[in-house]
């Protein structure tokens, strides 16, 4: 089970995370990541404190593969939350989904793990 929480004051997020919240959203952090991306639209999405939405393309590596045999999580620590195909959106895609070379993966994961991705 995953707890999901959320603050309205910044100062309780880590209040909340030692109480055993695995995912805390602020109010705060929210508009900081709205603001982001009107400077910044089709880049890095910050979704919450800490946690980024990302796209790629899958491309030849991936390509036949299924997302779990891909490793994307274990190897980065990213979770695929959607893949974009031939104009259609498959939000939350079944492990067994077969990756194409030009599916847009759609994955959200820790700042600290973007550079994994990134590198993948």
């Amino acid at each position: 089970i995953q707890i999901i929480s959320r603050s309205i004051l910044e100062r309780n997020v880590s209040k909340l995370h030692m109480a055993g919240a695995d995912l805390v959203m602020s109010y705060s952090s929210l508009g900081a990541g709205v603001i982001f991306q009107l400077l910044r639209p089709n880049e890095v999405s910050l979704f919450t404190e800490g946690l980024i939405v990302m796209n790629r393309t899958a491309g030849v590596d991936l390509a036949g593969k299924t997302i779990m045999e891909s490793g994307i999580r274990e190897k980065t620590g990213f979770s695929i939350v959607a893949i974009r195909s031939e104009e259609r959106l498959n939000v939350s895609p079944h492990p067994q989904t077969e990756l194409k070379e030009q599916d847009e993966l759609i994955v959200i994961g820790t700042a600290e793990n973007e550079k994994l991705f990134t590198e993948l």
